[in-house]
């Protein structure tokens, strides 16, 4: 289930809908900076300020709550599970707090747990749009999109222009097997949740999927796909949805992936399979394997040298190639700046540029293969594979990794120096 952007909506939804309700405190200018710096997610500043809320009032269920959901924020899933168990040990009937852990639950993959937790919220608050959309993406998780449809469904009753509610009904009915829906009609879904919404970069990433999955036009599913990164310009899932695309369009990347043919034909042979059929799945797996038995060292040792040829030049180039795409975008928003360093102004450089530097890189990486290879000191050829192999991991793993964790810092940047700009009100 792809939809991480979806529990953070609903998630941010229910704790802003809790903060701005709450008023008893008498510390009324924390309060004021807590929800400001939630409002703008400056979630380390808000960590701060609730933390010195909590030093003073640690028996309260509703701080430990806010506290619990800035940390899933951080991805510091397991304070903010200790955080959130103690609110609803404080005060057992606080529904949005069993809400918050079945978010928390479904991030960490414990699906189950966090079903029980949503149940417990919506036994508290049966009439709360967020749980039953959150019990909505647990059911399709299970793949029961029936009972998802039936969450949406009632969502929707409780509030017809909820835009979560709306996309859970899309993948729902979309995912139900006796029904097949249109591509249009699921168009025009995700198109009535931009009409609310304008903004949704989830929508925009939707329509992207039926186009590139279900109608094959590419060019257009490129299009929305961009236009989800300009919206959310940090977001890995829009980012891993572009490249997908261009893998199947840009004819360099289907160049570079060539060599992945024959495996992906076997994949798709596979899937061909109904699912129920173990024994067909056996059979077939042993008429794959029957030519390993007849001829299985030349193909042992062929599948060998295309592993080394692959991820010494086709993966390193193809990931560097596509790390550059989302560059490419970032720079283009004006997102990247490098403010320490030999590269603090890549973002200055063209793309183009910075590929030709990669494929400089790269030659000199094969020249230097191609010398320990000839040279008469390393002719025995052990040590010059010794040597091979470890230069080639170093190189590998810079080349793979540099530019993306270049992405990552500087989204980091950014969103510090967003955060900055955004307005701060603090009532004394």
């Amino acid at each position: 289930m792809r939809c991480p952007q979806t529990q953070s909506n609903l998630c941010m939804s229910s704790f802003t809908d809790n903060i701005s309700n709450y008023e008893s405190d008498p510390e009324e200018s924390l309060h004021t900076q807590l929800k400001n710096y939630t409002s703008s997610g400056q979630w380390f500043r808000a960590r701060e300020v609730a933390g010195q809320l909590l030093s003073t009032s640690p028996e309260s269920s509703w701080l430990h709550c806010q506290m619990g959901f800035i940390l899933y924020q951080l991805n510091d899933f397991k304070h903010a599970e200790n955080h959130l168990k103690e609110s609803v040990r404080l005060q057992p009937d606080y529904a949005n707090g069993y809400r918050l852990l079945g978010f928390l639950y479904l991030s960490m993959n414990r699906a189950g747990t966090a079903e029980d937790n949503v149940r417990k919220a919506l036994s508290l608050e049966p009439n709360d749009e967020t749980s039953w959309c959150l019990l909505g993406n647990l059911s399709l998780h299970f793949d029961n999109p029936q009972q998802a449809l039936q969450c949406a469904e009632k969502a929707l009753n409780l509030c017809p222009d909820d835009v979560s509610a709306l996309d859970l009904k899309a993948r729902a009915l979309d995912e139900l097997p006796d029904h097949k829906v249109a591509p249009q009609d699921l168009i025009n879904q995700y198109e009535e949740i931009l009409s609310l919404e304008p903004d949704n970069a989830l929508a925009y990433s939707r329509i992207g999927d039926v186009y590139c999955e279900k109608l094959k036009k590419y060019k257009v599913a490129e299009e929305y796909y961009r236009k989800a990164l300009f919206i959310d310009p940090e977001s890995k899932s829009h980012q891993s949805d572009l490249i997908r695309c261009l893998r199947k369009r840009d004819p360099i990347l289907r160049l570079l992936w060539l060599p992945f043919l024959p495996t992906k034909l076997v994949i798709k042979l596979i899937e061909l399979i109904p699912d129920g059929n173990l024994k067909w799945k056996h059979l077939f797996g042993f008429l794959l394997a029957l030519p390993l038995l007849l001829i299985g060292k030349y193909i042992i040792l062929f599948g060998i040298v295309s592993a080394v040829a692959f991820f010494t030049f086709f993966w390193p180039l193809t990931k560097v190639y596509e790390y550059l795409t989302i560059v490419d975008i970032h720079k283009k928003m004006g997102k990247i700046a490098i403010y320490k360093g030999p590269f603090r102004k890549l973002h200055k450089w063209s793309f183009y540029t910075r590929f030709f530097l990669f494929l400089v890189f790269l030659v000199c990486f094969w020249s230097v293969v191609y010398f320990l290879f000839t040279s008469d000191q390393y002719r025995g050829g052990t040590i010059a594979a010794f040597l091979t192999v470890c230069i080639g991991a170093v190189i590998l793993t810079v080349l793979a990794s540099c530019v993306g964790i270049l992405i990552d810092a500087n989204s980091k940047k950014t969103r510090e120096r967003r955060n900055k700009k955004q307005p701060v009100i603090d009532n004394e």
